[in-house]
């Protein structure tokens, strides 16, 4: 099924304000909020908006040890990816 465009824009940027993507470091669990901040809480963290432009932001900054986490709002669950 092909949708039109307009209908798949709709769902797109519905999934994207549902979802957040966020970094963490993997051994203190601290999220990534800023180059000089990193915070506890998930809700504070930098939101990078999709997937590539985390990896790329890890790639870049040479961070080691961090996760991709996708956080879902109205699920209340997340995904996480070793970067």
């Amino acid at each position: 099924m092909i949708l039109p465009n307009a209908l798949a824009r709709s769902l797109r940027t519905s999934a994207q304000r549902n979802m957040r993507t966020l970094l963490r470091h993997a051994p203190t669990g601290q999220y990534f909020q800023s180059l000089e901040k990193w915070t506890t809480t998930p809700r504070n963290a930098h939101d990078f908006g999709f997937m590539a432009r985390a990896f790329r932001f890890v790639n870049k900054t040479g961070f080691a040890d961090m996760e991709v986490i996708l956080s879902f709002h109205h699920l209340d669950q997340a995904a996480q990816f070793h970067v």
